[in-house]
């Protein structure tokens, strides 16, 4: 067990050393009593950047495909057969695949949510990813670093898999990433699940610097970036209001079929959501989070998707 205030190396070994020892796969490891019993004493940023560490060391020996970027690799996976659907993980700047199923401010508790990949593999093509600088996905940050820089790399991965079309589902920060792929590719999107989204209120700007400091932590020890960069980059994302990467403005024009699963929190707030619901005219389904309501929520998602498949022409 982890105790005192480990530096972050040491106890990224120890929890490695717990890995190895107590499971051989991914999904094993997210059933792993060992890490329901980690004393996380470490201050919160730490415990969490100890956290990425760990996973950044799985996700790279479990073999992933990887897309080569102009400036750096995009680790995605793929599973089942049908009409794609693109996810976006939750997670903020660290949306990542396992985010889908675990927290690392939370080890060992379930998520709010049920895992999306399971449930729609059985009927869909799906694919996840970890986006740039999260996980096991690398990139350069320069001068032009923005969510423009995400979206290029979201459109190179359908372009790799040879997908023209597909549903999204995007979860917290995913919602800011769908809406910016429906933006910049007209008729990408089929239908849209936006779970649990990110935003501006009037109430929560320093819990969102917050985050975005955390993301500049993760990052910043990297020996090829200039932190002077990293910090333009954070600054640049987040200075707007709304969702951050569209404006409501935008939001008003889309036509895309929605299901939103609204957010109730300092980072997803009440309002954010509203508005979401109000200006693309969604179908809201609430409530959806916890052990009462997720299982009902993922397969009302599941169908919402299936209703809205195009038909194959034979």
């Amino acid at each position: 067990m982890l105790r005192g205030r480990m530096k972050t190396a040491e106890a990224s070994d120890a929890l490695e050393s717990a890995y190895l020892s107590e499971c051989d796969s991914h999904d094993k490891f997210y059933q792993s009593e060992w890490l329901k019993t980690i004393d996380f004493s470490l201050c919160s940023h730490a415990a969490m950047q100890v956290y990425d560490v760990l996973m950044t060391v799985i996700s790279g020996r479990i073999a992933m495909p990887v897309l080569s970027v102009n400036d750096g690799e995009i680790f995605y996976e793929e599973s089942g057969e049908g009409y794609p659907v693109l996810l976006f993980a939750p997670g903020f700047l660290g949306s990542r695949i396992e985010r889908w199923r675990t927290n690392p401010s939370r080890p060992g508790v379930d998520q709010d949510w049920r895992d999306p990949i399971p449930v729609f593999t059985p009927h869909f093509r799906v694919i996840s990813f970890d986006v740039r600088n999260a996980g096991s996905s690398r990139a350069s940050i320069g001068p032009d670093y923005s969510w423009s820089s995400y979206t290029a790399d979201h459109l190179a991965l359908l372009k790799h898999l040879g997908i023209a079309r597909c549903h999204v589902m995007g979860g917290c920060i995913g919602v800011s990433f769908a809406l910016a792929l429906e933006q910049a590719a007209p008729g990408t999107v089929s239908a849209q699940i936006l779970q649990n989204p990110i935003g501006l209120s009037d109430t929560n700007r320093a819990a969102v610097d917050g985050e975005v400091a955390h993301w500049e932590s993760t990052v910043a020890g990297r020996s090829d970036v200039d932190p002077a960069l990293l910090k333009a980059a954070g600054e640049r994302m987040f200075a707007t209001d709304f969702i951050f990467s569209v404006t409501r403005e935008y939001a008003a024009t889309s036509t895309v079929p929605t299901l939103l699963m609204p957010g109730d929190d300092t980072m997803h707030p009440v309002s954010v959501s509203a508005d979401i619901a109000r200006l693309t005219k969604a179908e809201v389904l609430a409530p959806w989070k916890g052990p009462k309501y997720r299982d009902a929520a993922i397969e009302r998602a599941r169908d919402f998707l299936l209703e809205h498949t195009p038909e194959v022409s034979s």
